[in-house]
């Protein structure tokens, strides 16, 4: 038997998903709810409040579906673990419907509940779940949320055991999430007491090649605020309320209140569960988040130096795994077995030797015979260290000249460099100003005169600037963050640009490397498309090849109204085997990378509908198709953000329905990918077998290369994973952060991923070279050293820049 992975996903008997109550609501409420709608001006209303509040009152599972299905001659309405208290839940709609339109004087939907709008059936969860043949399964929504809060209370039943003999007691929140409450981390070495939660959430997911649905279970820390004020890049959004131990923990959200700046609570449950006296919570900033009370504040992201570390590492993700089995003896684990013993080992971007020839070759394939690099600075260390980066990255010997006067231009074969550290740059780059200024000083300072060969070399340059200048809670200024004007003022002379800050270049490791200016030097290479690693060849394929990257962003228009939805698209062309990259810009014409990168900087154009989405992508990879009709073709889609365009793409239609090109089409190959990890599985250890005896052993470690699910109905789904030096590090340990000295809890924990590759078409070359060399894309580091990999498929890695760095303009 092969050796495999387990993970924290489980095939559970269908019966241990347990058993709702439906509430149907009759026309006559359905049609009072629409009116509320009208007469609220509000395009949603605000339900999920009230659930939460029923939620914490009831003491279980209640879900709103005011869009839900027609059940024995009623509309789906409310879900619920168990039955309801009509009269308590008709009250709790008149305190609702009061706050939600307080014009109003007499308020409807409660009296009709009263009335008997409402019908009660008493259903199983299995029965609500269509299981397809060769397919994944399907459910109404409400089944998703209703079957993790069946599967949490059990979960919780009996403790946690860890290493170090810790019993971690948990407890469950409004969402379902599964908290370490009472076992908080705490860290010693700080001025403020920092606290810190593990985090379980269970979720429902579909796993292709599976006709069953699987109970996922992933694991996370949440660093706690300790003061109610935000930090520079960390305000507080969120926080847990415990009202009773017989309860859930209420998570709600936080708010600022306009005039006062003060904290205040978003979700109008609070004000109802104290108008209707159930409970009294006060204001937010009343409670002392020093002690780890009863309320607990998260940050939407801890301060960078905050004194405990990211991540719960693989050894936590071994002991849930365990806990599931003895939780579930009746499920089935999901258990990964090895498809490809061991993967060829990949370059490293700090290994990579390239001769002054080799360099040329390189920049050439961009169509232009120079990259030139200007470094604006103020801070001498970022200089000083991006001096060196840039020449241990191009390999310099001995005979290039480098200066240390600024406005000189330094160069290694096709590669350029200068300093420049203009006038009044610390007060214009480190600080906020008014937009007018920023655009006089750029003009006069950053001309592109500065560039020696203007039409025959790509323009890169790297600016200093401080931490990313966000306006507190919204309060309007008239002083602006200058990176966004320079990245799109820059970007209209045709100069790529990116940001450093000089606090990020102050380390360096014990080979005297800073990592910080590396990474930076390589992003100028990135969006330059000035690959140092050729993309990977394809085995098999007797024709030229090229693999085609899809990745799409939808986000809310910040400048816009709130609903105004738009999406941002990155498709990209790279040759399997060299080192040309192209991508596909809004003005729909492919151009090599860095011009297209540039063009897309320096205009507002955004898609609003998903058929002009669909109508670009498909028409993009139709122009490059017929611009080398010769070739073969491998598309590499991302599975979460481009399955609302092709329903080929979603588990419940995997390759049987609409897909970007014909699945028949001679030379194509379509791969989705995910790697998102609440979705697919997280190795929780290897297994072994034991010479002694048949029986497998469980050992919380980690193993590399591409895998199969076993018994999986599908050949043509596999799971990669690449060695990690962090991860590695981290493991070398073996234990948690509950068994770990005070001093390791400011380390990261990191722990192994999995990307998920599906084969949806190819007919190019055998399924496991495809697979192989498709594993092997994400593990072309495009800025990082060492032996991290991408986790996306470089071509896709590439889109997705594409994408960040203009919406990082817009």
């Amino acid at each position: 038997m092969s050796f495999g992975l387990k993970t924290t996903t489980m095939f559970l008997p269908v019966d241990a998903y347990g058993s709702v109550t439906i509430y149907t609501a009759s026309t006559e409420f359905i049609q009072a709810w629409d009116r509320l709608k009208q007469k609220c001006s509000l395009k949603y209303l605000p339900y999920a409040s009230l659930a939460n509040m029923l939620r914490w009152h009831f003491g279980h599972f209640i879900r709103f579906s005011p869009f839900g299905k027609e059940l024995n001659g009623g509309k789906v309405f409310i879900v619920s673990e168990s039955n309801l208290d009509l009269d308590t839940l008709a009250m709790m709609f008149d305190s609702w419907e009061l706050e939600v339109c307080k014009y109003m004087h007499e308020p409807v939907l409660g009296q009709l509940i009263r009335n008997g709008a409402f019908r009660q059936h008493r259903v199983r969860i299995e029965d609500h779940i269509v299981v397809k043949t060769n397919s994944c399964p399907t459910a109404d929504d409400w089944v998703w949320d209703a079957a993790k809060w069946s599967v949490a209370r059990q979960f919780i039943s009996s403790q946690l055991a860890v290493d170090n003999n810790v019993k971690l007691e948990l407890v469950m929140d409004s969402e379902a999430r599964l908290l370490t409450w009472d076992n908080c981390l705490k860290s010693e070495f700080s001025d403020m007491p920092a606290r810190a939660m593990h985090v379980i959430t269970p979720r429902l997911i579909t796993v292709p090649g599976f006709d069953l649905p699987a109970m996922h279970f992933e694991s996370s820390i949440s660093r706690l605020a300790s003061i109610w004020k935000d930090s520079n890049l960390s305000p507080i959004k969120t926080a847990w309320i415990e009202i009773g131990s017989d309860k859930p923990v209420l998570h709600t959200a936080i708010d600022i209140e306009k005039g006062t700046w003060k904290k205040r609570w978003r979700d109008i449950s609070i004000q109802l569960l104290n108008k209707n006296g159930l409970e009294f919570i006060r204001e937010p900033e009343e409670y002392d988040l020093s002690q780890g009370g009863n309320v607990r504040a998260r940050y939407q992201s801890a301060p960078i130096k905050f004194p405990i570390g990211k991540g719960v590492g693989n050894p936590f993700h071994h002991y849930v795994s365990n806990h599931m089995k003895q939780t579930f003896p009746n499920g089935e684990a999901l258990i990964l077995r090895k498809s490809v013993n061991r993967l060829p080992k990949r370059a490293k971007l700090a290994e990579v030797q390239k001769s002054e020839s080799q360099l040329r070759d390189i920049v050439s394939s961009t169509g232009k015979s120079t990259l030139e690099l200007i470094c604006v600075y103020s801070s001498y260390i970022v200089r000083k260290r991006l001096l060196q980066a840039f020449k241990s990255i191009v390999n310099a010997d001995d005979s290039a000249q480098f200066d240390e006067k600024d406005n000189v231009w330094m160069s290694y074969g096709p590669y350029k460099i200068k300093f420049i550290s203009p006038l009044h740059c610390e007060r214009l780059l480190l600080q906020l100003n008014d937009e007018d200024t920023i655009i006089d000083w750029t003009e006069a300072e950053l001309s592109v005169e500065h560039y020696q060969h203007k039409n025959d070399s790509i323009k890169s340059m790297i600016i200093e600037t401080c931490e990313d200048q966000t306006l507190r809670d919204g309060a309007k200024s008239p002083q602006l963050d200058p990176k966004p004007i320079l990245k799109k003022l820059l970007a209209l002379r045709g100069v790529n640009s990116q940001f450093v800050r000089a606090s990020t270049l102050d380390k360096v490791d014990d080979n005297g490397v800073c990592h910080g200016a590396v990474r930076a030097i390589h992003d100028v290479f990135r969006v330059a498309g000035s690959m140092l690693i050729p993309f990977e060849p394809l085995n098999g394929s007797p024709k030229k090849t090229w693999y085609l990257g899809v990745f799409t962003q939808k986000s809310k228009s910040r400048r816009n109204s709130r609903s105004s939805a738009e999406f941002h698209i990155g498709l990209t062309a790279c040759l399997a085997g060299e080192h040309e990259t192209y991508m596909y810009s809004y003005d729909k014409k492919w151009a090599p990378y860095h011009e297209s990168v540039v063009s897309q900087w320096s205009k507002p154009l955004r898609y609003k509908t998903p058929e002009e989405v669909e109508l670009f992508i498909t028409s993009g990879i139709r122009a490059w198709r017929d611009e080398h009709p010769e070739d073969a073709f491998v598309i590499l889609l991302d599975g979460i953000t481009t399955r609302r365009f092709w329903s080929g793409l979603q588990d419940t239609k995997l390759g049987t329905s609409k897909l970007p090109v014909n699945p028949d089409d001679p030379d194509i190959a379509i791969v989705r990918y995910r790697t998102q990890n609440d979705i697919i599985p997280r190795p929780a250890g290897k297994l072994e077998c034991d010479n002694s005896s048949s029986e497998l052993l469980v050992k919380p470690g980690m193993r590399f290369g591409i895998f199969h699910a076993e018994k999986s109905g599908s050949e043509r789904v596999y799971y990669c994973t690449q060695p990690s030096t962090t991860a590695s590090k981290d493991f070398a340990r073996n234990i948690t952060r509950f068994a770990s000295k005070p001093v390791q809890l400011k380390d990261d924990r990191h722990a192994q991923t999995l990307t998920e590759l599906v084969i949806l078409a190819n007919n190019i070359c055998p399924d496991n070279e495809l697979a192989l060399s498709a594993s092997k894309l994400c593990f072309q580091s495009l800025s990082w050293l060492g032996d991290q990999k991408t986790i996306q498929p470089s071509p896709i890695h590439l889109a997705s820049g594409a994408i960040e760095d203009y919406v990082e303009v817009y």
